[in-house]
């Protein structure tokens, strides 16, 4: 019994002295030092060996992903509260996506309604983002700088890169949207979204498919 309430106790000390933590870099925007290392992992994607044929993988700190998986859901509420509402035929994977169009242009061939269709893919789309494009929308946005500010603190922080075996030195970034991030597809829905407003002011008829992949 002493032995259970000792390490219950335990543990309650250590959920205590995590949300602390998580309290302090809320309030200063930016985590402590030893807490902002990351490795870069390069892992291929159809096997040719082509340096284009790698998927970079950011592993972060398992304090920040729980903190930003917490966070994340913040963030989409706001969101949603200031307009950015979810998209029409939003999907869950690629092939979803395809289908969902697939099945917009049957219903218009069976009800004879012209119809076009035009797809876009961004390739590279999370390593090109540029860190302080992304912080100057948040500001643009009035984003509550307590939830953007430690997430791009952790995205500029000092990285090494890893690959067949072979480590760089450790650099700072600037630009890439972690795809290990909880919040990264939130992110690039963010930047996508004067797109989309785009395309449905200048045609009221078009119908609008986002799909963002998690990596």
């Amino acid at each position: 019994s002493t032995r259970k309430e000792s390490s219950a106790a335990s543990d309650v000390y250590k959920r205590q002295m995590v949300a602390t933590l998580y309290e302090l870099v809320e309030a200063e925007g930016r985590w402590p030092s030893n807490c902002r290392q990351g490795e870069v992992v390069m892992l291929p994607k159809q096997g040719s060996g082509a340096p284009l044929d790698f998927r970079p993988i950011v592993l972060l700190p398992a304090l920040y992903r729980l903190w930003a998986a917490i966070r994340a859901k913040v963030l989409r509420r706001w969101m949603l509260t200031n307009g950015f509402t979810m998209v029409e035929g939003g999907s869950k994977d690629a092939e979803d996506h395809g289908l969902l169009a697939a099945l917009f242009m049957e219903e218009a061939d069976a009800e004879g309604e012209a119809y076009a269709l035009a797809a876009t893919d961004y390739s590279k789309a999370y390593d090109r983002v540029y860190l302080n494009d992304l912080q100057a929308m948040a500001e643009a946005l009035k984003l509550p700088r307590w939830l953007w500010g430690p997430m791009l603190d952790m995205y500029r922080a000092p990285r090494h890169l890893k690959l067949c075996g072979a480590v760089g030195k450790m650099d700072t970034p600037t630009n890439g949207l972690p795809p290990g991030c909880p919040a990264a597809t939130d992110w690039q829905g963010l930047r996508t979204w004067p797109w989309l407003l785009k395309v449905r002011g200048d045609t009221p008829l078009a119908i609008c498919l986002l799909y963002t992949s998690p990596s």
